[in-house]
């Protein structure tokens, strides 16, 4: 295991949108973990195991929590496959250092891809990456410091005292939604998430700055609004609520009121949505 860092509940039913820091309170905590942890109690144990199309899966869920004491959950969902280009021409593999990147099949790796250190270099695992993202935003590494896992594949058997072994005193900013969906009576449904594709990390600056090389560094403001159009470009998220620019962290009085995008499963539910002023 190589990992470097720099360190530096809601009781009742309630929905945030906006961005927030989190503290980690626990990764894949057991019956006893939570009841000591968040006050659960229920003695079953948590399943994070699963099966899909014949491939094993895991599920990896984080405890968070604000500094004002508002609980919140989000879960990794990897699986024991590989990730491939449309193609099937390059497979992606992840370093020593937690970078990601598409390798042709032939293992050349590219001229144009050059600076790419291939230390430790393997086939990543699909959900790997998202994860990964995560916890090195909470963990803070930087650049030249590594970030891998000696056994990630564990986590498909069960074992998941690596992952569980981390620790950080630092925050780590998410973004937070509201997921309208439709059961089979037409009755809408409500849940709580966390945009999955940028996790932030502490003490970036919501504005932009100033590069002295030239241009600016995005604030996390304009990163989130960049990778949310993306996604929405791609026909993701349209049915989540996260608030607009500049995301102040809000508890919604009634979700049933918030302004929807017309995405799939409001379509096909035959319910009127309208467009939100993002």
């Amino acid at each position: 295991m190589a990992f470097e860092g720099n360190e530096n509940i809601t009781q009742e039913r309630s929905y945030y949108t906006g961005k927030t820091n989190v503290r980690v309170v626990g990764i894949n905590l057991n019956a006893a973990e939570k009841k000591a942890k968040l006050g659960y109690t229920k003695d079953e144990e948590p399943n994070y195991l699963g099966e899909r199309d014949g491939i094993k899966t895991s599920r990896i869920e984080v405890n968070l929590e604000t500094k004002d004491g508002v609980r919140l959950t989000h879960s990794f969902f990897v699986e024991k496959k590989k990730v491939v280009t449309k193609d099937g021409m390059k497979t992606q593999h992840v370093n020593v250092y937690g970078q990601f990147a598409y390798i042709p099949n032939d293992g050349v790796i590219p001229e144009n891809m050059q600076w790419y250190n291939t230390e430790g270099l393997r086939e990543s695992f699909k959900g790997e990456e998202e994860l990964t993202q995560f916890l090195m935003a909470w963990k803070d590494t930087r650049k030249g410091q590594k970030f891998s896992f000696s056994n990630f594949a564990a986590m498909f058997e069960g074992n998941f005292s690596e992952i569980k072994s981390l620790t950080s005193n630092n925050v780590v900013g998410v973004f937070t939604g509201i997921k309208q969906t439709f059961g089979d009576d037409g009755v809408a449904k409500y849940a709580q998430v966390i945009y999955p594709k940028l996790f932030v990390k502490q003490y970036t600056k919501a504005e932009g700055s100033p590069n002295p090389n030239g241009g600016t560094y995005k604030g996390y403001v304009e990163l989130f609004t960049t990778a949310l159009e993306g996604t929405r470009n791609a026909g993701g998220h349209l049915n989540i609520q996260y608030g607009a620019a500049p995301y102040t962290f809000t508890k919604v009085a009634d979700v049933t009121k918030l302004p929807w995008l017309a995405g799939d499963n409001a379509a096909t539910t035959g319910q009127k949505v309208e467009q939100p002023a993002f």
